[in-house]
């Protein structure tokens, strides 16, 4: 019965996926979706698309409920997660137990897409608010025109390159 729900819940998930293509005919909402998309540069494209679907786009960072854990983050309680699709593999068994092996001798390896729950970082708390992980991820902004020297380094290595860089007002 489980397996049964499993396979309903993929193929409402596809659904949900077929329908955002569709809606990304709208412009607008092909622009909301590349906006969502450079956030999420580490998910799939159907991953993306149910993120956003499901948050309306409003997700900035996101992961598992222990992922959330050993980053120093609770997701708080009530909250609810948007479904996505993992990816994992596992090593195909006889009725013994042991590793089926390929022509090569090599244990065979079957993939699946176990449906996963992700949480935004606006669904979480930091566990020690002093030394909040999110905060201290934020990079400092550089002072000055040119604080570390980058502009005369990059230029030196881009002319070493053979190019030609110019450097104008703004």
């Amino acid at each position: 019965m489980a397996s049964k729900q499993h396979g309903e819940r993929i193929e409402e998930l596809r659904k949900d996926i077929e329908t955002g293509v569709k809606e990304l005919r709208n412009s607008g909402t092909w622009q909301r979706y590349l906006d969502f998309m450079g956030r999420f540069h580490q998910y799939s494209w159907n991953n993306i698309l149910l993120m956003l679907m499901q948050s309306n786009g409003n997700s900035s960072l996101v992961a598992g409920f222990r992922q959330w854990q050993t980053r120093g983050r609770v997701v708080r309680k009530g909250e609810h997660g948007m479904k996505i699709f993992g990816f994992s593999t596992r090593t195909v068994k006889d009725e013994d137990g042991n590793p089926q092996l390929d022509e090569n001798g090599d244990p065979i390896q079957k993939v699946w897409y176990p449906i996963l729950t992700v949480f935004d970082v606006s669904q979480t708390d930091p566990i020690d608010k002093e030394t909040d992980p999110i905060e201290q991820m934020k990079p400092s902004e550089l002072e000055g025109a040119d604080a570390l020297g980058l502009v005369g380094r990059m230029t030196a290595w881009l002319e070493s390159k053979h190019w030609r860089v110019g450097h104008e007002s703004m």
